[in-house]
C-alpha cells in the first residue's frame, strides 16, 4: 500500500468507508419509505399536488417530515452522568441509555393522530422537543443537507405526476 504523509492512517480510512456505508443504507431506506408513503397516502399525495407551485416546496416537505417522524428507526445513545430512576428503573451513572427516535415521535406527542399520517403544514405542528429527526445542537446529523436534497429531488418528481401503488404491503423492518 503506498503511504505519503498526506495520506490519512488506516483509522481515518476505515471512518471514512463506515460513515459511507451508513449514510448510504440510511438515505436509501429513507427513499423506500418515501415511495411506500407516497402509494399509500393518496390524499396527502393530492393535497400536495393541489398546492399552488409557490407552496409545493412547502407541501414536499411536510410529506418528508411526516414520513420521518413515522418510520424512521435510528436512535440515539448517551452517557448516563449521575444516577436516577425512571418509572421504577435505576439507571446509575457511566451507563448508556439507547433513546429510541421513532417511539419519541409516536409517543408522549402533542400532535393529535400521532399514529396517523397526516400532511401537517400549520405553524407550530412540530415541537423540537417531540421532533426531532436529525437530532439538534451539538448532536445534529452532518448530513441534513444531503438528505434533505436528495428526498425532496424524489418527492419533487413523484409529484410531477407519477402515481405508485403498493400490493401486499408489509410492514417494513431494519435490517
Amino acid at each position: 500500500l503506498f503511504r505519503s504523509p498526506a495520506m490519512p492512517d488506516r483509522v481515518c480510512l476505515d471512518n471514512l468507508v463506515f460513515m459511507h456505508r451508513i449514510a448510504t443504507g440510511n438515505v436509501s431506506s429513507l427513499l423506500l419509505w418515501l415511495v411506500y408513503w407516497w402509494a399509500t397516502e393518496p390524499e396527502a399525495v393530492g393535497r400536495v399536488r393541489d398546492l399552488p407551485p409557490a407552496r409545493r416546496r412547502e407541501g414536499i416537505d411536510a410529506f418528508l417530515s411526516e414520513a420521518l417522524r413515522l418510520s424512521q428507526s435510528e436512535y440515539l445513545y448517551r452517557r448516563v452522568t449521575e444516577d436516577f430512576t425512571f418509572e421504577g428503573f435505576r439507571f446509575p451513572r457511566g451507563w448508556m441509555v439507547r433513546s429510541c427516535t421513532w417511539e419519541s415521535h409516536r409517543f408522549d406527542s402533542p400532535l393529535p393522530a400521532a399514529e396517523e399520517f397526516r400532511l401537517r403544514m400549520a405553524p407550530g405542528d412540530f415541537d423540537r422537543a417531540h421532533y426531532a429527526p436529525f437530532g439538534m445542537d451539538r448532536h445534529a446529523c452532518n448530513g441534513v443537507d444531503v438528505n434533505h436534497a436528495v428526498c425532496t429531488a424524489l418527492l419533487g418528481e413523484l409529484a410531477e405526476g407519477f402515481d405508485a401503488q403498493v400490493e401486499n404491503a408489509r410492514p417494513f423492518h431494519r435490517e
